[in-house]
């Protein structure tokens, strides 16, 4: 993995498959980062958008059917730096100029997007 630092960052994670999910927070976390989450239904990501305080953000373009861009432009809004993770290749369904993790994803990749922000 790599030796990135995330040491004292909050970092909301917004994925709807468990395991993915768990993944996620487990290599963040191994980077000292405080993982909030997972959410893994909108709803609950935009109530962590006002309630918490996120430093970044990894969230999932489709969760369960609903497209999570309300989510990334609230946090656009309150400049948090977002990346995005899909099955769908590099074509979102929406526009977005951060980086975009394409899965499967390795946590190398998962780490370089993360420190990037």
């Amino acid at each position: 993995m790599s030796a990135i630092s995330l040491q004292n960052r909050a970092v909301l994670i917004v994925e709807d498959e468990f395991l993915i999910a768990l993944e996620a927070s487990e290599t963040i976390e191994a980077c000292g980062a405080t993982v909030i989450g997972p959410a893994y239904r909108l709803e609950d990501a935009l109530k962590l958008v006002e309630g918490s305080r996120v430093d970044l953000a990894l969230l999932d373009v489709n969760l369960n059917g609903e497209l999570s861009d309300p989510v990334v432009s609230a946090f656009q809004a309150k400049g948090v730096p977002v990346a995005l993770t899909t099955g769908y290749g590099k074509t979102l369904p929406f526009s977005f100029s951060g980086p975009v993790l394409t899965k499967p994803y390795t946590p190398d990749e998962l780490l370089a997007v993360m420190g990037s922000l």
